[in-house]
């Protein structure tokens, strides 16, 4: 009878049968259970990252990272990662320990920096001993590179195993954010009969609309033997399980084809991997999207449901959220990766594929924890949608709107950012947002009637409007201030507006309000005035 046995990132507190005396992948956090971690500064701790690109050998979906391109005095001091005790003893030996590593650049590290692999006897790390070294005068592999390191020397002992970044106070490196990566940490015993070893590469298409076959990518290998079979088992949604069998693709790399559902489902998916001995090992349940929902269905369903959707990227100014629409609806995409992918100018205009968890954040309707993404080809960002004030709402969240003919209430000096000012076109007031991350703050709130451009947003039950950059400003017509070389015809005092000259009075929509001179009270709002071959836009408050 075949056995299955789950990788999974987790200590075995009692000695496998394959002889591992410790696995860690690292899919289940860091620290893990068991472990320890310390640092000096937050901003150099080991913490859990996601693999975002193939980076050769990889392993699941997570590994340890550290980033080891600061440069400020109080991130310097050492950062530890260490693995619970591990009995030497309970299995036949010697042990070897092996872990995988690898850097973001060649030349990560500071010019001093070192990271140690160290062993400390029954746990104690008073003296410890220097198993390995990374240093940074060495080459740094931007490729995942295994480290075997016997410890037939502790045999029948209890250790731990200490991996430990000393960052240095010599000015670094420039650039930034660079990691160190580490993955698939294990000690056990080469000479005994161990079962297969299975980890998820990747699926193609990344965002499988729901008539697509999806390849679905798997590394199998057998340490003491040969892999004799891979089968992945899938279902849509809530059905029954089927099956396909896996092909060798390239080398150890095996693939299967899961067939379209022909309708929108999360489709989920895991592999076995059988050896010649008949041991087997099974990579956990993982899904993907087939199909795609419409913006404004997606919008609608619950917080926290997996949705995938595809919309042209309208806004990505703000250092996170970025914004998508299509012909339905806009939404909010607060994603790290998705940021890092979508983060240049010429990215806007592009259709781009995503799948994550829906979202509200005060209010704003966002996708988050995004598992997929994909750029589908440049349609153009679209013509924005001209509103008024009052058409402002829920309907256009997340949309890139045009609102005409208003002012700011405050025209006295520049921008700053995450700041909230407000404009009017004299019936109703509109929140404008401006975000430190985009060129705005610094340049000076406009004087008089304009057109803005911006992304309907929301806080808490305001709606605001998110100008982009400088350009979202669109001046068309300046309240002229009376001087002695040009004083204008007439004068603004409260509701009153009084003509010193025969002329007219229009609402910004067109209608009459007033012909001849002298004085008439008006509504609150806009109006232009016009004297002579002369025009103005004014404000009646």
């Amino acid at each position: 009878m075949r056995r299955i046995l789950p990788i999974l990132g987790v200590l075995i507190s009692s000695p496998l049968y394959g002889g591992f005396l410790l696995y860690e992948n690292f899919e289940g956090g860091v620290p893990p259970a068991g472990w320890d971690t310390t640092y000096v500064s937050r901003y150099v701790s080991w913490y859990q990252r996601t693999y975002s690109y193939p980076p050769g050998v990889e392993f699941g979906s997570y590994y340890a990272g550290i980033k080891v391109s600061s440069t400020y005095t109080s991130d310097t001091g050492d950062a530890t990662l260490t693995t619970p005790l591990i009995d030497l003893g309970a299995v036949a030996g010697p042990e070897t320990l092996s872990f995988y590593y690898r850097f973001s650049t060649d030349t990560s590290m500071g010019p001093l920096d070192t990271i140690y692999v160290e062993l400390g006897p029954g746990g104690d790390f008073t003296s410890p001993v220097v198993l390995y070294t990374i240093a940074a005068n060495y080459p740094q592999p931007i490729t995942m590179t295994e480290v075997k390191i016997g410890l037939d020397a502790y045999d029948g002992t209890s250790v731990a195993i200490r991996f430990r970044y000393r960052n240095n106070d010599d000015g670094g490196v420039a650039g930034f954010n660079r990691y160190l990566w580490l993955d698939r940490v294990i000690v056990y015993n080469p000479s005994t009969n161990n079962p297969p070893e299975i980890f998820f590469l990747s699926h193609t298409p990344s965002n499988p609309d729901s008539n697509v076959y999806v390849g679905v990518y798997y590394a199998a290998f057998d340490s003491d033997g040969t892999i004799s079979d891979v089968v992945v088992y899938y279902w849509y949604n809530s059905g029954s399980p089927s099956s396909v069998p896996a092909f060798v693709d390239t080398g150890s790399v095996y693939v299967a084809q899961i067939p379209p559902p022909d309708e929108y489902s999360k489709t989920k998916f895991y592999a076995v991997a059988y050896d010649d001995s008949g041991d087997s090992a099974v990579y956990p349940v993982r899904f993907f999207v087939h199909g795609f929902k419409t913006i404004a269905e997606a919008r609608a369903l619950a917080d926290g449901d997996t949705v995938q959707v595809k919309g042209v990227l309208t806004a990505n100014t703000f250092g996170k959220p970025e914004y998508i629409q299509d012909s339905t609806a806009g939404i909010a995409i607060y994603d790290y990766n998705f940021h890092d992918a979508f983060s240049m100018p010429s990215d806007l205009g592009y259709e781009v594929a995503v799948a994550g968890l829906l979202y509200d954040y005060n209010n704003l309707r966002e996708i988050v924890s995004v598992s997929a993404l994909d750029t589908l080809g440049y349609i153009g960002v679209p013509t924005p949608e001209v509103l008024t004030i009052a058409d402002v709402g829920e309907p256009y969240e997340g949309m890139l709107v045009r609102i005409d003919n208003v002012q700011f209430t405050d025209t006295t000096g520049t921008f700053a950012g995450s700041t909230n000012y407000t404009i009017t076109d004299g019936l109703d007031n509109l929140t404008v947002r401006i975000d430190a991350d985009t060129d705005i703050p610094g340049m000076e709130v406009p004087n008089g009637v304009i057109s803005i451009i911006g992304i309907v947003g929301q806080y808490n039950t305001t709606y605001q409007l998110l100008p982009r950059s400088r350009a979202d400003f669109l001046l068309t017509g300046v309240a002229e201030r009376p001087t002695t070389e040009n004083r204008t015809p007439f004068r603004v005092s409260g509701d009153r507006v009084v003509l010193t000259e025969s002329g007219r009075i229009y609402t910004v929509s067109g209608r009459l309000v007033f012909s001849g001179s002298g004085e008439v009270s008006l509504p609150t709002g806009l109006y232009v005035v016009k004297v002579g071959g002369k025009v103005w836009t004014v404000l009646v408050r």
